[in-house]
């Protein structure tokens, strides 16, 4: 099954006791979309440029996104670091509605994402983005869950650049296949200064294996899932985290890259299963 968005009545599930790779910890049942007090009082139509400064505001540039409004030549700046650990967070933008403008972190953190959306594709902070450029800020703690596109930054980057971001913390990522610590599928455009450190604990994970026992190309990646082809430049990468992956296309960088595609500067020192 191939699926198109989130339902907002889509929320998280408590953490597996028995699991080792996944702490004994309870994650929110309630989502940033509801209980979360979205707040789109910052935007208006007339200005191409806003700084966000609160959760809440955060969780109404998603609402706004997946709504309609692409942002497309508009800029939206992290005037903050974030917490986003009260509730679950439902990516900015999906396969209908996508992310086209400009996300400038400014430096900032945003901690202790939780994004757990089991059988929905496109799952991260981002669900979907196309054009335009994500940039200069850090993602501390991420536990992230989803189907198809699954990564911490973006579950589907596409043609958008994503420059200066840094995983640190206990990242953990699972899925079915196309998953990658900072983005899971079809990046088409530039990598640039990407640092992944993270702690003792962290995964990048995917298995695709069907309930019928049919196994599927996986297509997991410390960094990226999945990379299409073109002239596109990865550099100055760094990974640390371990990555898992069911059947083939496995790698701790990306799970493959298609031709035509530079790296230079990268580094991965995870293990690799």
């Amino acid at each position: 099954t191939w699926f198109e968005g989130i339902d907002e009545d889509d929320i998280g599930s408590p953490g597996n006791k028995n699991d080792t790779n996944n702490p004994p910890e309870f994650f929110p049942t309630t989502s940033w979309q509801k209980e979360g007090n979205p707040d789109t009082s910052w935007y208006n139509d007339t200005d191409t440029e806003f700084v966000i400064d609160t959760e809440e505001e955060f969780a109404g540039f998603a609402k706004l996104v997946n709504d309609g409004n692409t942002f497309n030549k508009k800029t939206v700046k992290l005037g903050a670091d974030l917490d986003l650990s009260a509730h679950n967070w439902v990516p900015i933008g999906n396969s209908k509605m996508k992310f086209q403008g400009t996300f400038d972190g400014q430096g900032n953190t945003i901690s202790n994402l939780i994004a757990i959306h089991e059988g929905v594709s496109d799952i991260g902070l981002f669900g979907m983005t196309t054009n335009g450029t994500v940039k200069n800020f850090t993602v501390d703690n991420a536990t992230v869950t989803g189907y198809l596109n699954v990564g911490v930054v973006a579950g589907t980057p596409y043609t958008t650049k994503y420059s200066d971001i840094t995983l640190t913390g206990l990242i953990r990522v699972d899925g079915f296949a196309y998953v990658g610590g900072l983005g899971g599928k079809n990046a088409y455009a530039n990598i640039d200064n990407i640092t992944i450190n993270t702690k003792s604990g962290s995964y990048v994970k995917a298995n695709s294996v069907a309930e019928n026992g049919t196994a599927y190309r996986t297509y997991v990646g410390g960094v990226i899932g999945f990379m299409g082809e073109g002239g596109h430049k990865v550099t100055n990468v760094t990974s640390n985290i371990n990555v898992y992956g069911s059947t083939i296309d496995v790698g701790g960088i990306t799970g493959i890259a298609h031709y035509g595609n530079s790296f230079i500067n990268c580094s991965s020192s995870g293990d690799v299963y």
